[in-house]
């Protein structure tokens, strides 16, 4: 599997960001490293739980218009944060030819609605989750020697 890393750098008339976030980290692992340096000391106490408890290795530097205030540099930052973990998600733009690919070769019927939902990535994963349940319910030998159907038969 390819490393789920990526850098930002976001550079505006007001600051100048430089964000890197890989999501392969366990919480609580020395490997885990992160430094989150905004110039506003609450902000860089969020991002840093955020990534804590996150599991997330996160490096930002931000040199703002602090002497405005504090809105440019939350902002950007936030952005620069957002985009680096999108970037670091692989892509999810083929899942739905997958999953017809597999349909079709499996000779299956499949009905995947997902009626929630704004990140692709969990949209998938919990897409891949009920079919592997569905697979694993459809397959199981029941034990018995009674046909599940009404018609007592299971044919054309």
């Amino acid at each position: 599997m390819s490393e789920r890393t990526a850098t930002v750098e976001r550079k505006t008339s007001e600051t100048q960001i430089t964000c890197t976030l890989s999501l392969d980290n366990q919480p609580g692992v020395k490997a885990q490293e992160i430094n989150v340096h905004t110039g506003i000391g609450f902000l860089d106490h969020m991002f840093t739980a955020l990534a804590k408890h996150g599991g997330m290795s996160l490096t930002m530097n931000c040199v703002g218009d602090l002497h405005i205030d504090d809105h440019h540099t939350a902002e950007d930052c936030a952005l620069a944060l957002g985009e680096a973990f999108k970037k670091a998600l692989v892509s999810t733009e083929m899942v739905p030819h997958l999953l017809q690919s597999f349909a079709f070769a499996a000779g299956v019927t499949l009905h995947i609605d997902c009626i929630r939902g704004e990140n692709n990535h969990h949209i998938a994963e919990s897409a891949f989750k009920a079919l592997a349940l569905a697979i694993r319910m459809a397959v199981t030998l029941t034990g018995g020697d009674d046909v599940p159907s009404t018609k007592g038969v299971l044919a054309i």
